[in-house]
């Protein structure tokens, strides 16, 4: 199985479509190749400074919890948790109170 991995990026508009419900995007810092058609009401756009990368709210889920959750395709469902598997919970390491070599 095949998993495409998803992160968010920046990006400008190159080019919009008629009608102007699509758009290409170029990514910074990417190649040409990297230019993508997106939907204007799609999943994968959001406005800057909105997407969040405080992960820390995954150690609170529970079953019973409603999320979003992106399928091995790359497609996003309102999901409920069925299940939880106990894994260890990740050390944080507060860089701050390090010793200083």
């Amino acid at each position: 199985m095949t998993y495409k991995i998803s992160h968010w990026a920046p990006a400008r508009v190159t080019q919009v479509m008629d009608p102007p419900d699509q758009f290409y995007v170029a990514f910074d810092n990417e190649p040409s190749t990297s230019h993508r058609l997106l939907q204007r009401l799609g999943t994968d756009i959001a406005y800057p400074g909105s997407f969040t990368d405080d992960f820390e709210w995954r150690y609170s889920i529970k079953t019973g919890d409603l999320l979003d959750a992106l399928d091995s395709e790359a497609i996003w469902y309102k999901s409920t948790v069925l299940d939880m598997k106990s894994q260890p919970q990740p050390q944080i390491i507060d860089e701050e109170a390090m010793p200083v070599n």
